[in-house]
């Protein structure tokens, strides 16, 4: 069975580490999602991986970079995604005024209330990671996800709830 495991990032550092420690884990570059936001200066740089900094920035182990596409998501905004979820994206987008990242995670995998939250992170500036994992890898996959403080949307909803 194929699982999709998110996790959410404060920062594109926390999540540039956590690539890299998926792929130190065995998991392959094409299992890996990234969607953060596209900076605007720089952003030539960062799509075609000429500058360094855009290297570092996602995934300086295993070069998650060269599927790094710069898109204008519905809803969101101009953002870099990488991996299944760019393909995902580009394919529920052509067309969509709104809501295509939950679309596009809902086609993944990831229950619609989930993927609501994600949105809200991701367009609060918050980065995606993801990843297509079957069952050998899901628990490891959730554990390094974990470890990096990714955030939990079950909580997130609570809080969200409380107010």
């Amino acid at each position: 069975m194929a699982y999709t495991i998110v996790g959410v990032f404060e920062s594109q550092e926390q999540a540039r580490t956590v690539i890299d420690d998926l792929l130190r884990a065995g998991v392959l570059q094409q299992q890996i999602s990234f969607l953060g936001a596209q900076a605007a200066e720089n952003k030539d740089a960062k799509i075609l991986g000429k500058d360094a900094a855009a290297g570092a920035l996602v995934g300086g182990v295993g070069g998650l970079l060269l599927g790094l596409a710069a898109l204008a998501v519905p809803g969101i905004g101009p953002m870099l995604a990488a991996g299944p979820l760019a393909t995902t994206l580009i394919g529920v987008g052509v067309g969509a005024t709104g809501g295509a990242l939950i679309a596009a995670l809902h086609e993944m995998g990831v229950p619609e209330s989930d993927a609501k939250v994600y949105e809200e992170r991701v367009r609060g500036g918050a980065t995606l990671v993801s990843v297509t994992a079957d069952d050998t890898l899901a628990d490891p996959v959730a554990e390094i996800l974990n470890q990096h403080g990714a955030q939990n949307v079950d909580e997130r909803r609570a809080r969200q709830y409380q107010h």
